[in-house]
Formats: C-alpha cells, sequence, structure tokens
C-alpha cells in the first residue's frame, strides 16, 4: 500500500508541470489511480482512521482539475485537510489552464499561508510571461520577505530572464490606452517586487547567477551581468574580476567580450582587493 501512495505523490509531482495538451489523459489516469488505492485502503471505513474528508476532497479536485473546472470549494477543502498532498494538489489548481482567477488566488493565498518551502515554489512558479499581470504582482507580492529556496530563486530569475529576451503574452499588448496602461503599472511593480526579493537573498542568487548563468567564468551570460549591475550586487565584484582575467588571458585563443564585463565592473565600482567608492 505505501508504493501506492507513493505513486499517486509522484503523479501529482509530474502533473504540476505538465502542458495542457496531457493534462485531461493523465489526470483521468490519476483518479483511476486514487479511486482504486482509497479502496484498498478501506478509507472509508471509518476504523481505518483516515481522515475521511481529505480523501473525499482528494477526489473531488482531482476530478475537477480533469475537467478543467477546479472549484473554491474543492480549495477550502483541501485547506481544512490533513493531506500530506496538500501543497502538490493546491498546485496543481494555481496550474490548472481553465483555473478562475477567484479559485487561483484562494489557491495562492493558502500556499502562502502554509509558508513552507515548496509552497513557495508553487507561487514562484506563477511567474510566468504568460500569466496576467495581476496574478503575477500577487505572486511577488507573497514572495517578499519570504524565505525563498533555490528553486524558488530559480523561477524567479528564469522570469526575469524571459522579460529580458523580449517574452511578452498577447494579453499584455492590448490596444487599448486605458487598459495597457494598467498593466504597465502592474508590470512595474512587479519588476520592483522581485527586485526586494532577489536583494533579500542576495548571496544566493549571486551563487545562481554564477552555477546556472556564467557569472565568474570566462563566458559570463549578458543576463548576469545585467542583473548584478541592475541590482547594484556590489558582493559580485570578486566573480566580475575573475571573468574578467579569464577572457583576458582566453582572448589569445578566442574572441571574448571582456570589454562588456569592464562595463559593469565599472559601474559597480569594483577594484581588485575590493570596492572602491567613485571620486568627484
Amino acid at each position: 500500500m505505501q508504493g501506492g501512495v507513493v505513486g499517486v505523490s509522484a503523479q501529482l509531482r509530474t502533473l504540476s508541470q505538465m502542458p495542457m495538451v496531457t493534462w485531461k489523459f493523465l489526470l483521468s489516469q490519476v483518479i483511476t489511480m486514487v479511486g482504486a488505492l482509497l479502496v484498498l485502503s478501506g478509507c472509508g471505513d471509518s476504523k481505518s482512521g483516515r481522515n475521511e474528508t481529505v480523501d473525499a476532497s482528494l477526489k473531488q479536485l482531482v476530478g475537477e482539475a480533469a475537467s478543467g473546472i477546479p472549484s473554491s470549494d474543492a480549495v477550502r477543502k483541501i485547506a481544512a485537510s490533513n493531506s500530506p498532498d496538500k501543497v502538490r494538489l493546491l498546485i496543481l489548481i494555481v496550474n490548472a489552464p481553465y483555473t478562475e482567477f477567484g479559485t487561483r488566488d484562494a489557491a495562492v493565498n493558502e500556499l502562502a499561508r502554509i509558508g513552507s518551502p515548496d509552497a513557495l515554489e508553487g507561487v514562484a512558479e506563477l511567474l510566468t510571461p504568460h500569466q496576467g499581470a495581476a496574478m503575477r504582482l500577487r505572486a511577488t507580492e507573497l514572495l517578499k520577505n519570504s524565505s525563498c529556496s533555490d528553486h524558488c530563486l530559480k523561477a524567479v530569475l528564469f522570469y526575469v530572464y524571459r522579460v529580458s529576451v523580449g517574452e511578452e503574452t498577447l494579453r499584455d499588448q492590448v490596444s487599448n490606452e486605458h487598459v495597457r496602461q494598467t498593466i504597465e503599472e502592474d508590470q512595474q511593480q512587479v519588476a520592483s517586487g522581485i527586485d526586494t526579493v532577489l536583494l533579500q537573498h542576495r548571496g544566493d542568487v549571486l551563487r545562481i547567477l554564477a552555477t546556472s548563468y556564467g557569472l565568474g567564468t570566462a563566458e559570463p551570460s549578458k543576463f548576469s551581468l545585467e542583473t548584478v549591475e541592475r541590482l547594484h550586487l556590489i558582493e559580485a565584484c570578486d566573480l566580475l574580476l575573475k571573468s574578467e582575467e579569464y577572457q583576458q588571458k582566453m582572448n589569445r585563443f578566442f574572441k571574448t567580450t571582456p570589454g562588456v564585463t569592464r562595463k559593469t565592473i565599472d559601474a559597480l565600482s569594483c577594484r581588485p582587493g575590493g570596492r572602491v567608492e567613485p571620486t568627484g
């Protein structure tokens, strides 16, 4: 039986990341699996000690997600339960393609209330261009002053990267001037809020920029340089100087761009052995 429960958890973890085209088929399989497990475990029997509300909510949520219309009532029941899959179920609601804004907002609020690393990762995953600006702003506000894990920070940084290369959804390209102005204001607040989140975790952000975006190597990404300059991360000076040194050495054999790195070094007033305040 334990193996079956683990199977349900694995399915739910996978579902939260699946593209829309595979949702209905895979969720129908989960419904079948959940039903079989509930029967085999005897969870309908009060002697089993299982929380019947949890089991009913589980079946209801998976069934509604399969039809594409999870409800706020399902969110309330899951929130009140002690299900070990509570967070994954809430993330499933958040990411379901046809979830209404109010239902998604209720699920996001519950994830923020739980506040565990995996719950906040679910909130961070809302930072994608295809989500509406209002929901992105909601996620950003909830992440402020929260303990954002590596996975959470990587999701935030990946969103910033996607925006930096020009990704924009059709819903953000409206012709109505008033609506467009509102969206732009929300986007500015999202950008400001994201910078606040990143600055609250500056050490972890630098480590991710080094391991995932090449900061400190002979090939620092444009995004990593732009990020440390925008956030004015003077802690990045050592990594920037290392990048410049590597680039100068490699320039004998390959075409490198130490001048681009030097621009960021100058912007942060980095000097060997420490940071020097600009004079004059």
